[in-house]
């Protein structure tokens, strides 16, 4: 999701320090990892997932 925000309340609440971020929600949307690795990072990126499904 891409978020633009003039305020930056989105950006202070969730501690947005420069764009892109990346984060990792689970299932009951809740913060899994913060300062994810990018998409494009492959195998990072799907072990973060799988061990986020596991928990």
């Amino acid at each position: 999701m891409h978020l633009y925000e003039r305020e930056g309340k989105v950006a202070g609440t969730y501690q947005v320090n420069g764009y892109p971020s990346y984060y990792l929600i689970g299932r009951d949307g809740r913060f899994v990892q913060l300062w994810t690795s990018r998409p494009s990072d492959g195998e990072q990126t799907v072990a973060a997932i799988e061990a986020a499904l596991k928990r």
